[in-house]
């Protein structure tokens, strides 16, 4: 069974002298994780790293910002990485209205 690991590099921007930031991060619309934005820096990045199974199939990933009043998330960059070498695949995320979509290529 072969797996692609996905990273995520999260970065926020923080509004002083609020709560930190809250972001839920989807994978093929099913909620899989929700964080608060812990680093104490006002600008930081987070990288996030997901374990997909190659099964031949498209899949989506997104992340929504659950306060925007408390800062701005976005997401820099997708990586995608052999699961087993960690060597980055020739395939890559394609950015569609906030959506990183790629194929898990079974290899």
């Amino acid at each position: 069974m072969s797996y692609t690991v996905v990273c995520l590099d999260i970065y926020c921007t923080k509004i002083s002298g609020r709560n930190d930031p809250v972001y839920r991060l989807f994978f093929n619309d099913q909620l899989i994780m929700e964080r608060q934005f812990w680093p104490k820096t006002p600008d930081h990045y987070i990288q996030e790293q997901i374990m997909v199974e190659d099964n031949d199939t498209e899949c989506s990933i997104w992340v929504k910002n659950m306060f925007s009043d408390r800062g701005r998330i976005r997401v820099d960059s997708v990586k995608l990485l052999d699961g087993d070498t960690r060597k980055p695949l020739k395939s890559k995320a394609v950015s569609t209205n906030g959506r990183h979509i790629f194929k898990a290529t079974k290899r």
